[in-house]
Order: structure tokens, then C-alpha cells, then sequence
């Protein structure tokens, strides 16, 4: 059963056009851009936007705004191109959560962008339709920065915030719009802080994937990482003798690299392509 809370559930005030064409356009710029690492600090991604090229785009900063606004986009005409200003006084440590906020905003501008709001003139449009435009770059910038297959594979759900780079506010709407609030009480999986790695047996003294002590502390990991990659041979350790698991890197008795550690790709490389391949199989079934 799913859990919702409707007086906050803005998905369903979007067409299914709308959500074909988001969908869509965030395929093609993830795509685009080679969007692989998570999370997303849209500063960053801002920079590699701008010297690709790929559109016409400028990044300013601006002490002129008001306290309660953030940024904005505009867009100067095809010879120009576009721009977004932000509010200096908002620049910060994204350890800060008011700052995460600025984060989940820079991606809601470039939904405006991308999803080319911005080409009819904002004077010309009317409240309806300004309302509606936000949504739509809300939802562009809540896909983006909180992929459903990457949430789902979390533990601790209310300390996401910080995971993900957004706002509370931000991520509690997303969870509400995938009507999932039913994982705000869900069960942590025990999970390696380093790797990601859940898999323990009953003698496990270290993660097999990354080396890592295993204790109640080491155990509270975030994101749930499934590594599938195996040798055939058999994985014994060098110290022992131990026969691990055969995606086993370090030996879960003694921490050291286990016999076949250099035949299996760096836990980092597959972490990545796992994480790549979630978010892919993501936009694949949401065409």
C-alpha cells in the first residue's frame, strides 16, 4: 500500500503530457551531459553546462535581489542565449540546509531552460501559466537531483537531505509524490558506510567489498549497493586460508586483499557503473 499525504501532492496537478515531456527532456540532458555521480551539486554541473557549449548559457551573481528570492533565468534571444542570476547572499556550504535549498533552485532554472519555458516572454504568459511552468521545472529538478531507483536503495530516509543536496521541504514533496511516505518508517538495512555493501555473514570482522571494520558505527551506511560481480575460481584469503564470497576484494576475516582482489574491477568503479545503470534503467522505463 502506498502512503501520501494529498494536501501536499503536487504530481497529480501536472498532465500526463507534462510528465511524457519531462521525462523526456531529462533523458536527453542527463544523456547529454553524462550525469553518472550522485549527488548532484548543480554549481558544478552549471560549469560543465557552460563550457560544453551545447547552448548558449551564462551564470551570474547578483546582490539585487530580495532576501526571499534565490535566482532567476532569463533568456536575451537566440543570439545571446541565456542566463541565470543568483542571489550572492545565498552562497554557501551546502553542509548548511538553507544552502541546499539554492541547490534544488539552480536545477528548477534549468528546468525552466530545458524544458523551454523561457521562450515565450514571461509578461506574455498568465499567472495560471507561471504556476503550472513551476511546477513542471519543480518536478524537472525533483527527478533530477532524487532519482526514484537511487531513493529506494536508501536507508534512514529522513537524513536524505543531505545525500542528495536538497532542502527538507524539497525532498519530503518527492516522497510524497512517489506516495511513498511509508519509507520514512522503514527498517535500515545494516550497510557499509564506505561501499554500500550489505552482505555480512555471522564471522564477518570486515566488509568484503571495501575492507572497512565492520561495527555498529561502519554498519549505518546510506546508500545499498548490490556488487554482482563474481570470479569463478575459488576466493581464498592469504592470511588464513579463508574461503570468501567470490566478489569478495578483502578477506571478512583479516581485512587483506583477498587471492582474486586484482582480477575483480575497484569496488568504486562498480558502485558507479551499478548506481549508472539504475538511473538509465530509470529513464528507460519512464520513455
Amino acid at each position: 500500500m502506498k502512503y501520501f499525504n494529498p494536501t501536499y501532492l503536487t504530481i497529480n496537478k501536472l498532465s500526463k503530457n507534462s510528465h511524457n515531456m519531462i521525462s523526456h527532456r531529462l533523458k536527453e540532458f542527463v544523456r547529454r551531459y553524462n550525469i553518472t555521480h550522485y549527488p548532484i551539486n548543480c554549481f558544478k554541473l552549471l560549469e560543465k553546462i557552460i563550457t560544453s557549449n551545447t547552448i548558449k548559457l551564462e551564470f551570474r551573481m547578483s546582490d539585487q535581489f530580495s532576501s526571499n528570492v534565490d535566482a532567476a533565468a532569463l533568456y536575451f534571444g537566440e543570439e545571446v542565449g541565456y542566463c541565470i542570476m543568483f542571489n550572492a547572499r545565498k552562497i554557501g556550504s551546502f553542509d548548511y540546509a538553507p544552502n541546499r535549498r539554492c541547490n534544488f533552485t539552480l536545477a528548477h532554472e534549468l528546468g525552466h531552460i530545458f524544458l523551454e519555458h523561457l521562450l515565450i516572454p514571461y509578461s506574455e504568459k498568465s499567472i495560471a501559466e507561471r504556476i503550472y511552468e513551476d511546477r513542471e521545472a519543480d518536478e524537472f529538478a525533483s527527478r533530477l537531483l532524487m532519482p526514484e531507483s537511487l531513493l529506494l536503495q536508501c536507508n534512514f530516509i529522513a537524513k536524505l537531505t543531505r545525500e542528495f543536496l536538497v532542502s527538507s521541504q524539497a525532498f519530503y514533496t518527492r516522497v510524497n509524490n512517489l506516495k511513498r511516505l511509508d519509507l520514512y518508517k522503514s527498517k535500515p538495512v545494516p550497510t557499509c558506510k564506505t561501499c554500500g555493501n550489505t552482505h555480512f555473514s555471522l564471522c564477518t570482522r570486515y566488509c568484503k567489498i571495501c575492507g572497512t571494520e565492520v561495527n555498529r558505527s561502519t554498519t549505518r551506511g546510506i546508500m545499498r549497493i548490490i556488487y554482482s560481480e563474481f570470479v569463478k575460481d575459488i576466493n581464498m584469503c592469504h592470511e588464513y586460508g579463508h574461503e570468501n564470497d567470490r566478489n569478495a576484494r578483502y578477506c571478512e576475516l583479516c581485512g587483506q586483499p583477498t587471492l582474486l582482489s586484482g582480477i575483480l574491477s575497484a569496488w568504486q568503479v562498480e558502485r558507479e557503473k551499478y548506481i549508472k545503470s539504475l538511473v538509465r534503467l530509470e529513464h528507460r522505463r519512464k520513455k
